[in-house]
């Protein structure tokens, strides 16, 4: 990475307060140019909306996360919700567990005057809990039930031992990969 993008970089964690983190982040950080992005959309949220993406070093599909800046916001708003994705990427570089979504990392992208983080995620095949239950074409038998039940509390059971309070456990915020593992997002 060059002086300036570390520069800006540093700047950008200064005014979103997390400079004394800035360091435990670098190996976190994924420059844009190693990142393909798609205009295809899997997910809409409140703040913001979840894209397929490719990692262009390694070939990984990956989604990113990505606030949802307008224009019209300020740039208090702004770097109050740029503060909030970094929380939850602070919060997600150490989670290490087989029912928690984990952190692939983050990059920053350029959004008019500012730097806006973008977090990367692994992309799970199977999509969310609550549309693989409300999908017709799917068995769902009363082992996998179980299953889902049982991965679900196992990554809650993580979560609380380290201090996370998740807050909105819903079967939308339940990711399943291509075999199925269940794994708690958002």
């Amino acid at each position: 990475m060059v002086e300036g993008e570390k520069r800006s970089f540093n700047k950008r964690f200064e005014e979103i307060g997390l400079l004394d983190d800035s360091q435990q982040l670098w190996s976190y950080l994924i420059p844009i140019k190693l990142i393909k992005m798609t205009d295809i959309k899997l997910g809409d949220g409140f703040f913001g909306s979840v894209h397929l993406a490719e990692l262009i070093h390694n070939q990984k599909t990956v989604c990113i996360k990505r606030l949802r800046v307008q224009e019209s916001m300020s740039e208090e708003v702004v770097v109050k919700l740029s503060k909030s994705i970094m929380e939850e990427i602070r919060r997600m570089k150490n989670l290490e567990h087989e029912n928690v979504m984990r952190l692939e990392g983050f990059t920053l992208k350029d959004e008019g005057k500012t730097k806006i983080p973008l977090m990367i995620l692994p992309y799970m095949e199977a999509g969310d809990l609550q549309k693989y239950l409300a999908n017709k074409k799917y068995e769902v038998d009363f082992e996998l039930v179980i299953k889902f039940a049982l991965e679900s509390a196992q990554g809650m059971d993580y979560l609380s031992r380290n201090s996370i309070i998740h807050r909105d456990l819903a079967a939308r915020n339940c990711l399943l990969d291509e075999g199925l593992k269940l794994k708690i997002a958002d």
